[in-house]
């Protein structure tokens, strides 16, 4: 029985593997979550199906008779990143330190409350 072939297009990835598609909406359903989580950071969301072939040669005529093929999906959405602190330092004790009052800022004095 002969083998029965298809050519490679964006709509026969799945033929190959099944499980691409339900990776790559993996990726778009993270960066439309993104999106909606944080709508002011106005970074761009990116989602990549990357898809790379290496040549394999025919041994006796050293041609490219077939390739494998890898398919890597992935996304990047912007960094999380928390307020600046200013921590103080202190070479004797050996560590950093944070004002329990006002983390932001170890130099800003309580407010005299009650007083």
């Amino acid at each position: 029985m002969p083998v029965v072939t298809e050519t490679l297009r964006l709509d026969t990835i799945k033929d190959i593997d099944p499980r691409v598609e339900g990776v790559f909406q993996y990726h778009v359903d993270r960066a439309r979550q993104d999106c909606l989580n944080r709508p002011a950071d106005k970074t761009v969301r990116k989602v990549v199906l990357e898809i790379e072939f290496e040549p394999i040669l025919d041994p006796d005529s050293r041609e490219c008779d077939a390739v494998n093929m890898t398919l890597k999906a992935r996304s990047k959405v912007p960094d999380h990143a928390s307020a600046t602190y200013k921590l103080g330092v202190d070479a004797k004790k050996k560590g950093l330190f944070f004002n329990v009052d006002n983390p932001a800022d170890i130099d800003q004095p309580a407010l005299p409350l009650g007083e």
